[in-house]
């Protein structure tokens, strides 16, 4: 199998791994056994080569020494004998003889064919004829034959001893030959350790570059895919979504992205739910400003005055009228500044005052500090329209309807008190629950107080919502607070 397909193999195994940590942790050990492979090698012949290298000086050590001893202690030990020096019973010649062969059986063979195994065997059987030659030569001594037979079997014990160190010399040879064998064995596979390292490098040097670009590919490619993705996004796409990474850092991630995109596109559709409940409501409330019924009581009032010549109050209705709707449509605007707001409330109060004049009183009390400030629009009128035909009408007595506007700190405070009938307290926790719910219908009382509560929570916040408070017979109090806004937020 050639380094290409491994590392093939290997890059698409991490393709198919799921953690950054653990394709980068793989690689390192791979790199690491990959080095160690021809350090374990080079360690394995050292020790070998050791080992044969010991064996050869202790064999070359030891036939020395046999050397020495067959060259020296049987000739000096048999001519001893032969000169009287010691008699035969009294010699070691017996002892050196079995030294001799147990040395020459522990003598183990390295040469290649066992070449040098020929020697000892044939060595072996010199040391069996040179033991033949000392046996014969005690039975001539026990026979008491002439000393000439003595000194010719003392010859032949030295000629054996010395074919016998011969053989052991050649011996000797064979392993200086074992060893330069090995040697040249040595420098091969040193030679051929250079040339697997050489290859290892290389083989390591492509494995680190595609490693690295796979686990580089596996990490960009999905932080890629993330960004297009965040793009896609960026640009109004709420609809796109990504697939799982494969890089287990990334899982989490994409998971979440996935699942804010999901969000966002439902807030999207939310707000545009709340969009177009917001023109609904406003639109409800133009439309309730303009009925028919409304500009025909109030055109029917001009012209009874117009018809009992009151000119003045004709003039003064009319302007009222005008200034109402003026304001009421502001050109599309959303926000004006509480002055006018107020003048928007003052205008219906005025028109509203021509019907109802018998038992309708209003005033204003409004902080100086306020009138500059903006607000949104059309948020006091409903609440005062709501206090005459929900409170005022209903009492058979003269009401008043008092408009409050005050500042604290960063907030502006706007009241309507208004001393109709009020509210009993069980309806009064109907129309408060029905502020934070599903939009009563518009023929339902307290829908205008709905509306009201919607947009000053959309516009402004939550804190910024209605607050009822009523007592039934004494009349009711519809109050708001709202930060001081130093410009125009659209929604």
């Amino acid at each position: 199998m050639t380094g290409g397909s491994l590392v093939e193999r290997f890059r698409r195994r991490m393709l198919r791994m799921h953690s950054i940590r653990s394709r980068i942790r793989n690689s390192i050990l791979i790199i690491i056994v990959l080095m160690l492979i021809p350090f374990f090698i080079n360690i394995g012949f050292s020790i070998a080569h050791t080992q044969q290298y010991d064996r050869i000086i202790t064999n070359v050590s030891g036939v020395g020494n046999l050397n020495k001893i067959i060259q020296e202690r049987i000739p000096d030990e048999m001519f001893n004998i032969v000169a009287g020096n010691k008699s035969f019973e009294d010699g070691e010649q017996y002892v050196i003889l079995e030294d001799i062969k147990l040395q020459l059986e522990e003598l183990p063979s390295l040469a290649p064919g066992n070449t040098n195994s020929k020697q000892l065997v044939v060595a072996s059987r010199a040391v069996s004829r040179l033991e033949s030659y000392i046996d014969g030569l005690g039975t001539q001594i026990r026979d008491e034959r002439p000393v000439e037979e003595w000194e010719d079997t003392l010859e032949e014990i030295r000629g054996v001893a010395d074919l016998i160190t011969d053989l052991l010399q050649e011996y000797i040879l064979l392993e200086i030959e074992v060893a330069s064998q090995m040697n040249s064995a040595i420098l091969s596979s040193w030679r051929l350790t250079i040339v697997l390292e050489i290859l290892i490098a290389l083989f390591l040097c492509l494995f680190a570059v595609a490693t690295q670009r796979a686990v580089t590919r596996s990490i960009s490619q999905p932080i890629y895919s993330l960004e297009r993705f965040a793009g896609r996004i960026a640009q109004g796409d709420l609809a796109a979504r990504t697939e799982s990474a494969r890089v287990r850092e990334l899982e989490n991630l994409t998971a979440s992205l996935n699942v804010m995109a999901e969000k966002l596109g439902m807030l999207m559709e939310e707000s545009i739910r709340e969009q177009e409940n917001l023109k609904k409501s406003e639109m409800r409330i133009l439309q309730a400003q303009i009925t028919p019924h409304f500009i025909y009581n109030t055109l029917d009032a001009i012209m009874w005055l117009a018809q009992s010549n009151r000119n003045d109050e004709v003039i003064h209705i009319t302007k009222a009228m005008s200034t109402f709707f003026r304001i009421a449509l502001s050109r599309g605007h959303d926000w004006i500044s509480v002055s006018q707001e107020i003048e928007h409330v003052e205008s219906y109060l005025m028109v509203q005052y021509v019907r109802y004049r018998d038992i309708l009183t209003y005033s204003f009390e409004i902080d100086e500090r306020l009138k500059d400030q903006l607000m949104l629009k059309l948020v006091l009128q409903p609440l005062v329209e709501n206090a005459i035909y929900h409170g005022i009408k209903l009492i058979r007595r003269p009401g008043t309807i008092v408009v409050r506007g005050w500042l604290e700190g960063q907030r502006m405070h706007f009241s309507v008190t208004d001393s109709g009938i009020g509210i009993p307290k069980e309806k009064l926790e109907a129309v408060r629950a029905q502020l934070g719910g599903e939009a009563p219908g518009s023929d339902v009382e307290g829908y205008g107080l709905y509306n009201v509560d919607k947009r000053l929570c959309l516009y402004y916040d939550s804190a910024a919502g209605l607050f009822i408070e009523s007592e039934y017979e004494k009349g009711t109090t519809v109050s708001f607070s709202v930060p001081v806004r130093n410009e125009v937020v659209h929604v």
